[in-house]
């Protein structure tokens, strides 16, 4: 097992609403459907603004926690010796399906939100999070301040 993976995101989740763990931070689609049922009870999101599936939870800013926004994200990505025009293409089709209404509305729903940036864009993105993120981990150590790295994977 493996730290934020979805296997240990859907175990912590169990242990959640099972009670052996009072809180957690986790991506909105891990855990919207035990917040639909009525099985957990989100108490802030760390988004800039609050989710359109879940409009009722304020921001961790509303919260009184300002300069708290965070975000998990996904992206295409692709070795660094790709051809361009097979970057180019992958963008593209990537941007059409993401663009397609029904797939806009399954993943909307599920909490995330799009944005179909250019591979330029998305770079940028990529190099703005690594330095923002680099001073955290470098002041809690590699580890995140979970212990040490070994027991991050014990359960593997």
């Amino acid at each position: 097992m493996r730290f934020g993976s979805p296997d240990v995101v859907a175990g912590a989740t169990l242990d959640l609403v099972a009670g052996r763990i009072q809180a957690m931070f986790v991506v909105a689609s891990g855990v919207l459907p035990q917040v639909r049922e009525g099985q957990a009870r989100p108490l802030a999101v760390t988004a800039a603004a609050r989710l359109a599936p879940a409009p009722e939870v304020p921001t961790l800013t509303e919260a009184g926690m300002p300069d708290a926004e965070s975000y998990a994200w996904i992206g295409l990505i692709a070795p660094a010796a790709t051809p361009s025009q097979v970057t180019t293409r992958l963008a593209l089709e990537a941007r059409n399906a993401l663009g397609d209404p029904r797939t806009r509305s399954v993943l909307e729903t599920a909490g995330y939100e799009i944005v179909a940036s250019s591979p330029e864009e998305f770079t940028r993105f990529v190099a703005a999070e690594t330095r923002r993120w680099s001073g955290v981990v470098q002041r809690l150590g590699n580890h995140g301040g979970l212990g040490t790295p070994q027991s991050l994977h014990a359960n593997q």
